[in-house]
Formats: C-alpha cells, sequence, structure tokens
C-alpha cells in the first residue's frame, strides 16, 4: 500500500499537468464551408450583469469572519457556468472599487446556472478585514454558443464591521 501511494505521488503531478494542458488548448477553427478558410473565433464579449445576472447578499451589513449566502439568478435564456468561490471582494475607496487581495484557495469547478434559473452559494468574509464599504463580483462563462460571451455580476454594496 505505501508503494501505491509513493507511486502516485511521482507520477500524479505529470497527470496533473497533461490534464491542464489538455484543458487550456483552445481547438482549431472551423473552417468556413464556403471558402474552406478557418473561420474565426468570435469575440469574447463582456456583459454588464445589470440585466443578465443578479448576484445577492443574504444581508447588507457582516462582521469581518462572517458566513453569508449569496443568491444568483439568471435573468437571461442561456446557460452559464462560474464559480462561486473564486468570487471578487471589492473595497470602496476615494477613487472607486479596489480589488480585496484574499489569497483564497479553490477548488476547479463549474457550477450550472440554468436560463431563468436560481442558485445559492455559501461564501465568506475574511477575519482580517476593514471595516468598510463592499461588493462582491462573479464571472460567468457562456455554456452556450457562441462561446466566449462572459458577464460580471456585481452584487450591491455591503457594510463590514469589526
Amino acid at each position: 500500500m505505501q508503494r501505491r501511494v509513493l507511486e502516485f505521488w511521482r507520477v500524479g503531478p505529470f497527470f496533473a499537468a497533461v490534464l491542464f494542458a489538455a484543458c487550456a488548448r483552445k481547438p482549431a477553427p472551423s473552417p468556413d464551408s464556403a471558402t474552406g478558410a478557418p473561420r474565426a473565433a468570435p469575440p469574447t464579449t463582456a456583459v454588464d450583469s445589470a440585466a443578465a445576472i443578479e448576484l445577492r447578499t443574504d444581508r447588507a451589513s457582516y462582521r469581518a469572519g462572517d458566513n453569508a449566502t449569496l443568491t444568483i439568478v439568471n435573468h437571461t435564456k442561456e446557460e452559464w457556468t462560474f464559480n462561486p468561490c473564486t468570487r471578487t471582494l471589492e473595497r470602496e475607496s476615494g477613487t472607486g472599487w479596489q480589488v480585496v487581495p484574499e489569497g483564497r484557495m479553490c477548488p476547479m469547478e463549474a457550477w450550472i446556472l440554468g436560463p431563468s434559473a436560481t442558485r445559492t452559494a455559501p461564501t465568506s468574509f475574511g477575519g482580517s478585514l476593514d471595516a468598510g464599504r463592499y461588493r462582491l463580483v462573479i464571472a460567468f462563462a457562456s455554456a452556450g454558443e457562441p462561446r466566449g460571451s462572459s458577464v460580471r455580476a456585481t452584487s450591491a454594496p455591503l457594510t463590514i464591521t469589526k
């Protein structure tokens, strides 16, 4: 048993690298049926989430270190993928909204948000956050065609207290 574990740890990083490379590789453009030339991929588009996806928190005020429940509402007829763990926390400053580096470790997973669907997800706020106004941002990628479409959903501002 110990030998098998040692063998796994010796080859495990290799398989992880192969899996990462396979997932990161983009497929070649498909040829245009009329000319036989490669068809260019559609441009990546980012959409403001004001009408597309709504991101809500269960409260308007939290203490540093609190847990929260996010509610995500898809107002489109499209299917989206996202990872609630990789959400971004932004703090309001005199010059606008600034990303707060948190150093979170997140699993590589994709949640599906179906057309006109609602999902909830847990999150937490670090215990070392300074008091202030914050907001959360989650990036969504189109699960359908055209590939490359994306949406950023931004929550309403919330307050963090000590």
